[in-house]
């Protein structure tokens, strides 16, 4: 109750289980939850709906990148880093509204054993939050995770393409 179920696998003899139960309602007693699946293997999922309502789309629901430049179509400009007017997509806060559930950021770090998978705290109130403040609010938190480990991030895909308009560009 009041719970977030969370599965981590690779085997889909046991993954597969899981998701299943939760996909019919039987592990819920039909309510309706949000729950994050990593696995390499989602396309064997293919009950599971996709939460925005595609069907037999479960190969996709599971992971986004809110930290890319997508353009300027659905793009509010909010600080990241110093760059003060950094397009940021507004999708993330569409996702969590109509799905009403609670976005979780998670990376991957490199560790002297190889890769850790690291979950952050739920961004409990950010599909309440108006549009500016939770893009930035989200930005923040990107750039927290950065800071862990800005070795690891990916700054050649130039993040801060899209200007708005009549500012020029911040690559030439």
């Amino acid at each position: 109750s009041n719970t977030r179920p969370v599965s981590i696998g690779g085997d889909h003899s046991i993954t597969g289980g899981i998701i299943q139960g939760l996909a019919n309602g039987v592990l819920t007693k039909g309510e309706k939850i949000c729950f994050l699946h990593l696995d390499a293997h989602t396309d064997v999922f293919t009950t599971v709906d996709h939460f925005l309502g595609a069907q037999k789309s479960a190969a996709h629901w599971g992971a986004y990148l809110p930290d890319q430049d997508y353009g300027s179509r659905g793009a509010v400009f909010v600080p990241f880093f110093a760059v003060e007017k950094a397009a940021t997509i507004a999708a993330t806060l569409m996702f969590a509204r109509r799905a009403n559930c609670i976005p979780l950021m998670v990376s991957t770090q490199v560790t002297p054993r190889g890769y850790k998978i690291k979950f952050y705290p739920p961004m409990a109130d950010f599909a309440d939050k108006e549009d500016e403040a939770a893009l930035t609010d989200l930005n923040q938190r990107i750039e927290q995770m950065v800071l862990e480990q800005p070795e690891s991030y990916l700054w050649m895909h130039k993040r801060f393409k899209t200007r708005p308009q009549g500012e020029p560009s911040l690559y030439q």
